[in-house]
């Protein structure tokens, strides 16, 4: 069986597993899900109002990405949209 291993290929890309966060404990990360969008958008608006470099937001950007399902986190639709956690939460709108 160690054969087998050392023969597959070595997965491409940089691959993110969201680390553990205290405030979701629970096994539905939906909320974990969007407070982290949340903050992603957040840090961006923030950093580009003082005119600094917005890279340090792309941690926030990469857990999200890795726990929302695809569908929420697709080009052109974003998780406020019709069939995102907006309407799962029942959120019209949102101020960030």
């Amino acid at each position: 069986i160690a054969g087998v291993h050392a023969s597959l290929p070595l997965p491409r890309g940089d691959y993110l597993t969201a680390p553990f966060d205290p405030r979701f404990p629970n096994a539905n990360q939906t909320r974990n899900c969007f407070q982290n969008y949340l903050d992603y958008h957040r840090c961006i608006k923030a950093l580009e109002a003082k005119g600094k470099d917005t890279k340090l937001c792309e941690w926030y950007h990469k857990v999200y990405k890795s726990l929302c399902p695809i569908s929420w986190v697709s080009e052109g639709h974003g998780l406020l949209g019709v069939h995102g956690i907006g309407f799962i939460l029942g959120i019209d709108d949102c101020m960030y």
